[in-house]
């Protein structure tokens, strides 16, 4: 009940800070943002990279841990391939390899949210 009374600016604390990677990452080479519906909590923020790895890597070299928020497509589970059996899904399939999930904690400073941003456009 104590963080409930908190929800409205944590949730408003992580628009803010997915507005500011939207606005401040469109040029990252091969970076898919994701949009910004009305509405949206931001409870991740997920972006398409082409190399995850070299990504992930990227960060924690400079001290950032950045999430694997699509770590797997269902339909190419063991429990679930039946139920797609003939279809490719190639989308989820690349998703689940190339998706990274920024930080978005609603207690991210704007100087850390600023470094994470610093870190992002130094990818090659």
């Amino acid at each position: 009940l104590v963080q409930l009374r908190k929800y409205g600016w944590m949730i408003e604390r992580r628009r803010t800070l997915a507005a500011r990677y939207i606005e401040r990452l469109k040029g990252v080479p091969g970076w898919v943002l994701p949009p910004m519906p009305d509405g949206a909590t931001f409870s991740h923020f997920p972006v398409r990279v082409p190399d995850r790895q070299a990504a992930v890597d990227h960060f924690a070299r400079h001290g950032v841990h950045v999430g694997e928020v699509v770590e797997y497509s269902v339909a190419h589970l063991p429990a679930y391939r039946r139920f797609a059996e003939g279809m490719e899904l190639p989308n989820s399939l690349y998703c689940s390899q190339h998706m990274i999930n920024l930080p978005v904690h609603p207690q991210l400073t704007d100087q850390q949210c600023g470094r994470i941003i610093e870190i992002a456009r130094l990818i090659r």
